[in-house]
């Protein structure tokens, strides 16, 4: 298996998924992800969770072309 080229594109959507997996546990095992990755402090993983999803969206809906190949 080849591993994916490391690029905004890429990145952008790795969080997001992060995001909604996170989204997926919480909601079935109780198990929030980002703070257990980033402790006691995860507001820098939620902003860039949110951030990636508004990429996202803008990106689907071809309002922004932030990234571009």
């Amino acid at each position: 298996m080849e591993i994916p080229e490391i690029n905004a594109k890429n990145t952008v959507y790795t969080v997001s998924g992060l995001g909604a997996s996170n989204w997926f546990l919480q909601s079935q095992f109780d198990l929030n992800l980002v703070t257990e990755l980033l402790g006691s402090s995860p507001e820098v993983g939620y902003l860039a969770v949110g951030a990636a999803g508004i990429l996202s969206l803008s990106e689907l809906f071809e309002l922004t072309d932030v990234l571009e190949d």
